[in-house]
């Protein structure tokens, strides 16, 4: 982003081109300079999530381990850098668990059982071993809750 044109302002920078996207605290998801509402202003103390999925090129986030649906599709093949910012006062921020995963056929069928759950609760009723689940539940539960069905439109 050709940041000269700010040298003399205090902006938020998130979105401002077409190279990058964000989510603000106030909900608003931007791009290309634009924004439009995707969830509610986040209240002190909140816990946001960022999730890229570069297989399908899908943007999503969460708030407080809640997932708040699809901000954007069609990332694949982008060379992408994650930032973390704010222009709130008195912002404290802190990054919690950073990792990156290649695609492994345990995360292809979690993706497809989230895919096919109306709720992660619904997993108790599953037909799979004990141990089985309790694996999903303890250690993979983050690929079901980023691949249930959405709560809003997208």
């Amino acid at each position: 982003m050709d940041i000269s044109q700010y040298k003399t302002s205090f902006c938020s920078l998130i979105g401002k081109d077409s190279s990058g996207w964000g989510l603000s605290y106030i909900g608003n998801f931007h791009h290309k300079g634009k924004a439009h509402n995707y969830t509610s202003r986040f209240d002190h103390g909140a816990v946001i999530g960022v999730h890229l999925d570069t297989w399908h090129g899908k943007l999503s986030f969460f708030k407080d381990n809640e997932p708040l649906g699809v901000a954007t599709k069609g990332l694949t093949s982008k060379t992408l850098y994650p930032v973390v910012s704010s222009t709130a006062a008195r912002t404290k921020m802190r990054l919690q668990r950073s990792s990156s995963t290649s695609f492994s056929l345990q995360y292809l069928c979690c993706a497809a059982i989230g895919k096919s759950l109306p709720s992660l609760k619904a997993l108790e009723s599953l037909p799979i071993p004990p141990g089985v689940k309790r694996h999903l539940c303890n250690e993979l539960d983050w690929i079901l809750k980023v691949h249930l069905p959405s709560k809003r439109s997208s």
